[in-house]
């Protein structure tokens, strides 16, 4: 998919997304590291609030088993969030929200990706799993979803959404 086509879903993404600033608090399922954790959302919003974290949206690395469904018409998707260093457990934090798609220029094989739901007969590409080296490993962890940037194999799609969030270890 070219990089204006995912641009336009996100803005698709975005119209959709009724009421963000005033979201319900809920709970999400995320990859921290390999392990999955809880987020409960407590606040969403479009623009920057202070010390942000990247979380990632990917296509859920088990197609029969998504971490989240689909919500808002969007999905369904698991999440990628990092704990802070010495920490495995609970925290908060605010989140940056990225989606995760296959670069155009990846070679064949290097990238797994699922078409995910955008709503309104949108679809876009998550990428789920790369080969960082040694075959495909799933990116459930922040350093392997940055890594497969690096690579060249992803790209990193700002949707400019933030989320409050605790995360229970």
């Amino acid at each position: 998919m070219k990089r204006t086509a995912v641009v336009f879903t996100v803005a698709s993404i975005l119209v959709l997304i009724p009421g963000i600033a005033g979201a319900t608090p809920h709970n999400e399922h995320a990859w921290v590291n390999g392990a999955v954790h809880t987020l409960q959302i407590t606040h969403e919003s479009t623009g920057a609030n202070g010390k942000q974290s990247p979380e990632y949206v990917i296509a859920p690395v088990s197609a029969s088993a998504p971490l989240n469904e689909e919500e808002d018409g969007f999905g369904p998707y698991d999440l990628v969030v990092q704990a802070p260093q010495h920490n495995g457990g609970a925290y908060s934090s605010i989140f940056h929200v990225y989606l995760i798609v296959p670069d155009d220029n990846a070679p064949a094989g290097t990238v797994e990706w699922r078409t995910v739901d955008a709503g309104e007969g949108e679809t876009v590409p998550l990428a789920y799993a790369a080969d960082l080296g040694s075959g495909l490993v799933p990116l459930t962890s922040r350093a392997r979803v940055e890594q497969a940037a690096t690579l060249g194999l992803v790209d990193i799609v700002d949707i400019g959404v933030t989320e409050v969030c605790h995360v229970i270890g």
